[in-house]
């Protein structure tokens, strides 16, 4: 603990004796001799305590600044690989390896009309070239958010760079078996929930794809007639609206309540749909208006290759809409676990039902399992449950040495034992099971701090950066800069001292205030 500073001791008894002498000498009004006393009582007691109070608040936030953003790295270092060497761009969002098959998913840089580059950007010589291939070569878009591959088949998961406010037929999940020379798209118009793709995983035969609902209208219907009964809107159109359960439906041009965004959870005909709807019992014979089809987003899945495919939304993965925002997927045999922007979402049976984990509106990025941990990412940090969530989690933040003070999980991966998680913050490795964390970043060569992939082959680490795509390289010094030994973290007991000599500062003053103004 931090000592007093007597400098500042010293000047307080002085005013304390100057003090004394004054309240002997004086005749003043009752009120200033009160205050005189009271200093005299507390001086000591006040030095010290707020002394303690001031030493432990310095103390506690030096643990809090300093402790995560100095966080031990690896001891590794990294050679970094950007467009200088072929990539598309150098914002990389995706790795996959196999062998000396680099495969490395990039986005454009920029926004908009005015973005340039990105696009799956292929190396055949272990990540030191690239070629990079487009929407010239069949792609969806440039902006490549996921790959994945099995034997000679390549999966990569393209997003709708129009966000929602062009056209649909952007975006999409593309599938090469020629090493990318040419790739086929598949889109809503195949089953998939949304064009906006933001993963893809595969297991065994079976595709299981990621999207996001985007404001895409896919077909419009006139409207006919339209009531609510019990507390459901049934809509009749003058043509087949194209609507299956679970789809996004936008209702327009009619009035209160009918007009709004929802999901069908009924379709008795293909000129009819329905929508729960909290309103008394209402009737239009004949309004004007129009339901839009909308993309839903949420979940496919293909057992033919990709021909085809079955889609999963909102309805049966967790009744949030926030579920249809599929951001990773983990798929192993008959279990499915997909983390969401609402929550975890898994099945036990293949997708068959799916079940929700009791962890509320929790934004999550990345999910993997081991065994029978699941290793869950999130905007707080890592979650790691050995009972799927049925219990509150441990969780893991830039105290265990997660992040270089940022600990938003993107993505996480495993191999030989060790876990290495994608942070806002940097790459994050643990040889315990998630219990501690190093954390490499640019300070050891990584490519940037924001890390959105992670794929380990034959104990090399490729790591998808927002400054390119790093591979490791070993241990050693290389572009090593100095950095800082983490701080100290406080004991439980010297943490209880912290507080007690908080709460005794600011008893102190409180008192001393009363009887001042008294």
């Amino acid at each position: 603990m931090a000592k007093l500073n007597n400098t500042h001791r010293s000047a307080f008894h002085t005013m304390a004796k100057d003090a004394k002498a004054a309240a002997v000498t004086m005749n003043a009004n009752p009120a200033r001799h009160r205050f005189m006393r009271a200093l005299l009582e507390y001086k000591d007691t006040f030095l010290a305590n707020i002394g303690m109070a001031i030493s432990g608040l310095v103390l506690s936030l030096t643990v809090l600044v300093t402790g995560p953003a100095n966080a031990a790295d690896s001891g590794l270092q990294y050679v970094n690989r950007t467009t200088t060497n072929g990539l598309g761009s150098n914002s990389v969002k995706a790795v996959y390896v196999v062998g000396s098959n680099v495969y490395a998913a990039t986005a454009p840089d920029g926004f908009g009309s005015s973005a340039t580059g990105g696009g799956l950007s292929i190396s055949t010589d272990g990540g030191a070239t690239f070629t990079n291939y487009t929407t010239a070569n069949g792609l969806g878009s440039n902006d490549v958010s996921k790959v994945f591959v099995v034997g000679s088949t390549i999966y990569a998961a393209t997003k709708d760079t129009t966000y929602g406010y062009g056209s649909p037929t952007k975006g999409g999940l593309s599938i090469s078996t020629n090493g990318g020379t040419t790739f086929t798209n598949k889109t809503i118009a195949d089953g998939l929930g949304s064009n906006n793709v933001n993963t893809v995983f595969v297991d065994g035969s079976t595709i299981y794809v990621g999207t996001s609902v985007t404001s895409e209208v896919i077909a419009t219907a006139p409207i006919t007639t339209a009531n609510i009964t019990s507390n459901i809107a049934t809509l009749t159109t003058s043509t087949p609206h194209g609507l299956v359960v679970g789809s996004i439906v936008q209702v327009s041009g009619i009035n209160f309540p009918f007009d709004g965004t929802y999901s069908v959870t009924a379709v008795p005909s293909t000129t009819q749909f329905s929508f729960a709807k909290t309103a008394a019992d209402y009737t239009l014979p004949a309004p004007a208006g129009t339901a839009k089809l909308m993309v839903a987003g949420g979940l496919s899945i293909s057992t033919n290759g990709g021909v085809t495919f079955t889609h999963f939304n909102s309805t049966a993965l967790c009744g949030s809409v926030s579920c249809n925002h599929v951001r990773a997927i983990y798929a192993s045999g008959s279990n499915i676990y997909l983390a969401t922007d609402n929550r975890l979402v898994y099945s036990n049976d293949g997708g068959t039902t799916f079940t929700h984990a009791p962890n509320g509106e929790l934004s999550t990025r990345g999910v993997f399992k081991d065994g029978t941990k699941v290793f869950l990412g999130s905007n707080f940090g890592l979650q790691v449950s050995t009972d799927n969530f049925a219990t509150p989690p441990a969780l893991r933040n830039s105290l265990d040495g997660l992040g270089d003070g940022a600990a938003n999980v993107e993505t996480i991966a495993m191999d030989s034992g060790k876990l290495y998680v994608g942070t806002w913050g940097g790459l994050s490795i643990s040889s315990n099971g998630g219990t501690s964390f190093t954390n490499d970043t640019p300070e050891n060569c990584l490519g940037g701090y924001f890390v959105s992939g992670v794929f380990v082959s034959g104990g090399t680490i490729y790591a998808a950066t927002d400054g390119g795509l790093s591979i490791s390289t070993g241990p050693g010094v290389g572009c090593r800069t100095a950095a800082a030994a983490p701080a100290a973290i406080p004991t439980l007991s010297e943490w209880a001292m912290i507080l007690m000599a908080s709460l005794m500062g600011l008893f102190a003053f409180v008192r001393l205030r009363k009887v001042t103004l008294g």
